[in-house]
């Protein structure tokens, strides 16, 4: 589909984005591994009078994300327990540009539900909106149907106090909190 058609298709529920406050976010893997056609409907959004968001891990070249930065109202940005120094370092990049950015952290058991992991990322999320994504297992049927092992089977959802005290710990580093 080209950009036009899609915006066409977009603005079609321009209405529901009025009345509702929401917008129009580019996800699914990663829209920034394709990032021209991300800043060309951005931009098209953006002449509309849409509100944007980008959903992102970071794992893509800074200039993929720089590029967009301008037509972005908000980047859901990921910080995963398996991150590479070189999305961190996108992170710290694009927070100091003063993008508007909600860090969302998907918890699991083993993994990042710990005071360790939030000492080595307190430092880089500091004073951000963080969503904590406690671990579900809703996927896993997604990947039994297309016959491939699913990268969550061993995974497990934090227990109840481990992410409330995770979040209590960047409350008080001056991160404001949301656990969905």
């Amino acid at each position: 589909m080209d950009a036009q058609t899609l915006m066409r298709e977009i603005e079609r529920d321009k209405v529901f984005y009025k009345k509702s406050g929401g917008g129009v976010t580019f996800s699914g893997g990663e829209s920034l591994m394709q990032h021209g056609f991300v800043l060309e409907m951005l931009k098209l959004c953006k002449s509309a009078g849409l509100h944007t968001a980008v959903d992102t891990c970071g794992e893509v070249p800074w200039k993929n994300i720089f590029e967009v930065i301008e037509f972005t109202d908000l980047f859901l940005y990921d910080i995963k327990p398996f991150d590479t120094k070189f999305a961190l370092d996108n992170f710290i990049k694009l927070a100091k540009t003063n993008a508007n950015i909600q860090v969302r952290i998907p918890m699991i058991s083993g993994k990042n539900d710990n005071s360790e992991y939030v000492a080595d990322i307190i430092d880089i999320i500091r004073g951000h909106d963080v969503c904590l994504l406690p671990f579900h297992k809703l996927g896993i049927g997604k990947y039994a149907a297309l016959g491939v092992p699913g990268p969550s089977e061993n995974f497990e959802r934090p227990s109840d106090e481990s992410i409330s005290a995770i979040a209590q710990t960047l409350r008080n580093e001056g991160c404001t909190v949301e656990i969905h």
